[in-house]
Parts: C-alpha cells; structure tokens; sequence
C-alpha cells in the first residue's frame, strides 16, 4: 500500500475521470477524430479489464507462495541449531528451495501477463495517435480542419490516453495493495475490541 501511494499509478487513477472530457474536446474538432480516439480508449479499456482478470491469481498466488517461504526461513534460521543436530540441513534446505521456486514461478507468470498488456497499451497507444495524425491530415486535405486542429487533437488524445495506460502498466501493484488491504483488514477485525477502564481521578498534592 505504501508503494502504491508513492507511485504515478495513484494519481493516474485521479487523472483517470479527465479522460471523457478529453475525448469530448477532441469531438468537437471533427466527428471522425472523435471516433478514432474513442475506438482507442475503448480498447484500452478492455485490455485493463483483460488485465486484471487474467493476472489476479497468479499474483495472489505469487504473494501466498512468497508468504509461505518466507515464514519457512524464518523458522528454519530460529530453529537452526536443532536442525543441524539432528542432521536435517539437507532435506530444510529442500523445502524451503521448493517453496521458493513455487514463489518464482507464480510471480514469473503475472509478471509476464502483467507486462504483456502494458506493451500492448503503449504499442498500441503510439499506433493509435499515428492512426489520428493520420485522419487528420487526409481531413486537412479535404479542408474540413485546420492543420492546429488536427495538432490539438493529437495532443487532447494522448492526455485522455496516458493514465489508462499508466494504470495498465501498474496494474500489478495495484492488486498487491488491494491483497495488502485485505489482509490489514483482516488482522484489525480480529484484533479483540478495548475493554473499558475505570477512569480514576486526576492526581492532586497532598495537604501537609
């Protein structure tokens, strides 16, 4: 959680509701760019949702599996006198590289799917302004709007396009600090209600 209030990605997220007046402005220079910037924020959108359904277990996986090995050192190195007397380095030490390698695979595999999407985003986010610089030139030729118009709309664009794609490459850790979350809240709601105390009365100086 901390991470993520210290990233771009949270204030991408307060720069996320700007998007549909953006793309409102860039309609008003002409329909045909408005439906191009439009086409773009729409697949952008679907690969966030694509995103988050397609990499949440494996990270959940990845942050259970790194839980458990971590608690697995943590015991092995409080109880490592009684291990190495009783001749069981060996077979500690092949749990706990099982239990890491189960962690690596889990974050190797949401890491990939994670990246996968936030290349695509800007790949596609580049391609999408190169197809609108397009529209509007064969728009210029046509005199329906002027070479400012066409700049301007670019520009309007990528200001709607840019925190979609910065939340998309975050995605990540915005689903560890959503599992942080969880599971802060899970340790307070268990954590037992203060009892009341019986209030006693200010301390005063003795009379001599």
């Amino acid at each position: 959680m901390q991470r993520l209030i210290s990233s771009p990605v949270l204030m991408a997220l307060f720069d996320l509701p700007w998007a549909p007046f953006f793309l409102a402005a860039v309609f008003l220079f002409h329909p045909l760019l408005g439906a191009v910037a439009s086409f773009g924020l729409f697949v952008l959108i679907v690969a966030t949702l694509l995103n988050q359904v397609m990499s949440k277990a494996p990270l959940q996986n990845s942050n259970v599996a790194s839980q458990v090995s971590e608690r697995m050192s943590d015991m092995f190195r409080q109880e490592g006198e009684i291990i190495g007397a009783l001749g069981m380095r060996g077979a500690a030490f092949y749990r706990w590289q099982e239990a890491r390698d189960v962690a690596t695979e889990a974050t190797m595999i949401g890491n990939d799917r994670a990246s996968t999407f936030s290349v695509f985003s800007r790949t596609f986010r580049l391609f999408l302004q190169s197809a609108l610089l397009a529209a509007g030139a064969w728009l210029v030729l046509r005199q329906e709007v002027t070479p400012g118009a066409m700049i301007a709309s670019s520009i309007l664009m990528g200001r709607a396009l840019s925190p979609i794609e910065q939340v998309v490459g975050g995605w990540p850790m915005v689903q560890r600090a959503q599992d942080g979350w969880k599971r802060l809240t899970g340790l307070l709601t268990r954590r037992p209600p203060t009892l009341p105390r019986t209030p006693c009365p200010a301390p005063r100086r003795g009379s001599r």
